[in-house]
């Protein structure tokens, strides 16, 4: 896979879905979710929200009839009622992970508020308020321990590193620097480089960037290729808008215009400060998708009162739809249900890519990280062993195979054909 050879899908071109469709929430937990080629963060934000919605609603439910139907003073603790849910985010393009784990952390650690993420999701220029959340976020990623909550992986059935592994990680990682600082070495470095090592590059190529908004904008201005690009683009948008909010939504010359001057300047809002996170990293070359835009990855949220001007623009309902899908991923990390996996690379070759060889050692199972509830079965028997202790005896003598309750391929089949898709994803 080379990125820089495709399209920088930075804003995904889809309005995000809850990939559970809606399922009943009674499977064995944690709820395991794939999404593969996954692009931006849309599908996850829309499938955590769908979870945590059905979740609060089912236990509600339940205690209301525990106490023969009355709901006075049954409301359940709505963190207890969030069940664990496992999400393996693959994709081909290295920075779309990272900028995947940045938005991620700016919304789960920092709390930020949904203004904040909307223009990092969707914006190439920031304010010097906006820009000061993002670049804390990427540093942080860049240079200090993951939350526990994140981490990389090689495959998609890699277990958690132990806590030994993490420091000859990291001692690997700093040799690795160093010898990436040698021309010569740097196709072993990059052959060589973790997962977590190779985001965490990227995360400092952004955090170093010195492009101004002028420079980067006129990047923009020639990968768009003039104004059939950009009539085009605003066409799109319209349509997406329309198909989800109503043609009520853009029938106002007040819309269309808001959309044509997001299209054209590149950001919701005007912004001094340029978002790196639309550059490929490490390279920081602009490759971003022409038709890239906010209006067909995230549908519009109510429209608010009439009268009150503000809450009817685009934006203010962009806003609007944000802002409870992050409350319900703030609730679901804060509980303790969330884990978040991501997997650089070809999901053709994820897929049919053998798992490293388990933790030899007892001693060093699970410390400080977490499991995922994976279904194994021992050599000679038919029966599965569910939620074996990571590096114990018996998972190193065990073949894991792993089980997502709910996959989804973006649009991966449209390239590569079905079958091809699903011999991949066959047991084996």
């Amino acid at each position: 896979w080379a990125p820089t050879a495709h399209e920088y899908y930075a804003i995904g071109n889809t309005f995000g879905q809850d990939m559970t469709g809606g399922a009943a929430l009674d499977a064995p937990q944690p709820l395991r979710v794939l999404l593969a080629a996954c692009g931006d963060i849309r599908n996850m934000l829309a499938t955590v929200q769908g979870i945590v919605s059905r979740s609060s609603s089912d236990a509600t439910a339940a205690a209301a009839r525990a106490a023969g139907g009355a709901a006075a003073g049954t409301d359940p603790d709505p963190a207890s009622a969030i069940p664990s849910m496992h999400f393996v985010l693959n994709d081909g393009n290295l920075s779309m992970l990272a900028r995947n784990a940045v938005m991620l952390h700016m919304a789960i650690e920092q709390r930020a508020p949904a203004e904040a993420l909307l223009d990092v999701w969707a914006s190439h220029t920031l304010s010097s308020e906006h820009v000061a959340l993002l670049q804390r976020s990427i540093t942080t990623l860049a240079t200090q321990p993951w939350p526990a909550w994140l981490r990389a992986a090689a495959s998609l059935d890699e277990q958690p590193a132990t806590p030994q592994q993490e420091e000859e990680q990291e001692a690997g990682a700093e040799s690795l620097d160093q010898a990436a600082s040698q021309p010569s070495s740097e196709a072993q470095a990059a052959a060589t480089a973790s997962p977590e090592t190779l985001l965490r590059q990227a995360l400092t190529a952004w955090s170093e960037c010195t492009l101004t908004t002028q420079q980067l904008l006129a990047l923009r201005s020639q990968a768009m290729g003039g104004g059939a690009s950009s009539a085009s683009s605003v066409a799109m948008s319209l349509d997406a808008i329309r198909a989800t909010a109503g043609t009520g939504a853009v029938s106002s010359k007040k819309a269309e215009r808001e959309v044509a001057e997001y299209v054209q300047s590149g950001s919701l809002r005007p912004g001094q400060v340029v978002n790196p996170t639309f550059l490929l990293a490490p390279q920081l070359q602009y490759t971003t998708y022409f038709s890239s835009s906010i209006f067909r990855a995230l549908p519009l949220g109510p429209a608010g009162s009439s009268n009150a001007s503000a809450a009817t623009t685009l934006y203010n309902r962009l806003v609007a739809a944000l802002r409870p899908q992050l409350g319900a991923l703030q609730a679901a990390a804060s509980s303790g249900a969330l884990r978040v996996v991501l997997v650089p690379g070809d999901i053709l070759c994820a897929l049919i890519t053998p798992p490293p060889p388990p933790p030899p050692s007892r001693s060093e199972s699970g410390t400080g990280t977490f499991s995922s509830s994976t279904t194994t079965t021992t050599p000679g028997s038919a029966a599965p062993n569910k939620d074996m202790g990571h590096g114990s005896l018996q998972a190193a003598q065990a073949s894991p195979a792993v089980v997502f309750d709910f996959i989804d391929c973006s649009n991966v089949a449209d390239y590569v054909s079905l079958p091809a898709l699903v011999q991949a994803a066959a047991p084996r």
